[in-house]
Formats: C-alpha cells, structure tokens, sequence
C-alpha cells in the first residue's frame, strides 16, 4: 500500500476537486449541501473558490469522499 499523497491547493484548485467528484456522484448542489449539512449557496461558494468556514470545507470534502484538513 502506497503511503497518502498530501498535497496542498488553493481554494479555487479544492472547489474544482469538489465540483468534479460531486459530478461524477451524479449530485446536485444541493444534494451535496443536504448530505453535508450546509446550504446550498455555501457550495457554490466552495466550487466558486470563494471564502467558506473551514469547518464547512472539512464536511463537504468528506460528504463526497475527500479528506480536507484546513490546517497549513
């Protein structure tokens, strides 16, 4: 088993990672917002790159598979 690659990207890379491996979910926004517990105009500002808490970024990365830490 290879070890995790961690890797560090912007905001704008993470929503881009998101939107797609919600797509390929066959999600909408706003399943993704339900199953992660946030609205969805909090997605939109993920897959947007705009500013979100940290702690919305965490659940909406593990809502559609990723492990997201915030921390640097």
């Amino acid at each position: 088993k290879e070890p995790r690659k961690e890797s560090k990207m912007n905001a704008q890379t993470l929503g881009t990672v998101i939107r797609a491996a919600r797509v390929k979910l066959g999600w909408s926004q706003e399943v993704l917002a339900f199953k992660a517990g946030y609205s969805p105009t909090v997605i939109s500002k993920i897959e947007r790159g705009l500013k979100v808490l940290p702690a919305a970024l965490v659940a909406v990365g593990q809502a559609v598979g990723l492990q997201v830490s915030t921390t640097s």
